[in-house]
């Protein structure tokens, strides 16, 4: 009975690890898949930065020229 009980004991326990080893598993693949998801939007988020620095460069330049424009104008006329 005791043999029955330690037997019974052991494929639980076995059954236990084998399971949180696949669960441990899934999660690496789940990490694995965010680090590449994260990368990605790192990437896209940089480019964006990148664009958005560029614009804000040319309406700072345009709004310099259009200012420009506007005081000499004024400073022309009065």
């Amino acid at each position: 009975k005791v043999k029955d009980m330690l037997e019974a004991f052991r494929q639980e326990t076995c059954c236990n690890f084998v399971t949180c080893k696949e669960k441990l598993n899934s999660f690496d693949i789940r990490l694995e898949n965010l680090e590449e998801w994260r990368k990605k939007m790192d990437d896209k988020f940089l480019k964006l930065e990148t664009r958005l620095a560029w614009l804000m460069g040319i309406f700072a330049t345009v709004g310099s020229l259009v200012g420009t424009t506007i005081a000499l104008l004024l400073k022309h006329l009065f």
